[in-house]
């Protein structure tokens, strides 16, 4: 098992997180808006994770 667990989802609140297991990366994603932690080395899911748990939502004003 992990050492520490994703938390929800920083945009949407959803508990529905699942993370991505590939040959290149790792990756926690939210199941309901679709929302990407950082790319991850696949040697460190706790690493994936933690990323994932550093995430802010974005609050506003304009994009460029």
């Amino acid at each position: 098992m992990y050492e520490i667990l994703p938390h929800n989802c920083p945009f949407c609140d959803s508990d529905d997180i699942f993370i991505i297991y590939s040959e290149d990366y790792i990756n926690v994603i939210c199941n309901q808006c679709k929302a990407e932690g950082p790319r991850k080395p696949p040697d460190d899911v706790d690493d994936a994770i933690e990323a994932w748990n550093l995430r802010r939502p974005y609050l506003g004003g304009k994009s460029k």
